[in-house]
């Protein structure tokens, strides 16, 4: 990953850089698949799958040069994990991945500006403070997925 090889070899504007560009581009092929009905089964899967891994390795990456707090990063991992065990577990059930919510994507979104205020080297209790308030609305998007998870494996066991 371009990207984590940047921070990893402390090319801040690069790495600044690059990171604008891959939530840019991950925003306009979300926006681009919707508005074109191009919408794919595997692309629910794989694009979010795929933002969780960029995003748990810049954060690891800006962790181990101490650009952010330890908390933050489990805070990170712990939530996407646990969001991907339930995907995991509905799929089979449902026969589909549910689309994102809207507070999945805000929450998303949080990751991106304290990553990209990390990499761009804003003062630690800055980053300390976008890291409290993204991780509230991490454990407020978790826990709308998890309710979302019960009431589809409940309308699951009552339709068999």
């Amino acid at each position: 990953m371009p990207l984590v090889w940047a921070i990893s070899t402390d090319r801040a504007t690069l790495a600044l850089v690059l990171g604008v560009v891959a939530l840019a581009s991950d925003a306009l092929d979300g926006i681009i698949a919707r508005r074109y009905g191009v919408e794919s089964e595997l692309g629910r899967i794989l694009d979010p799958l795929a933002d969780k891994v960029l995003a748990a390795a810049v954060a690891l990456a800006l962790l181990v040069r101490q650009a952010l707090p330890s908390w933050y990063v489990v805070a990170i991992v712990a939530r996407d994990v646990l969001i991907v065990a339930g995907s995991v577990v509905l799929r089979p059930r449902i026969g589909h991945v549910p689309p994102s919510l809207p507070i999945g994507k805000a929450a998303a979104t949080s990751i991106g500006i304290v990553l990209l205020a990390a990499i761009a080297g804003v003062p630690r209790a800055a980053i300390e403070w976008l890291a409290l308030a993204s991780t509230v609305l991490l454990a407020w998007s978790l826990a709308v997925y998890a309710a979302r998870l019960r009431q589809l494996v409940r309308r699951d066991r009552l339709s068999n």
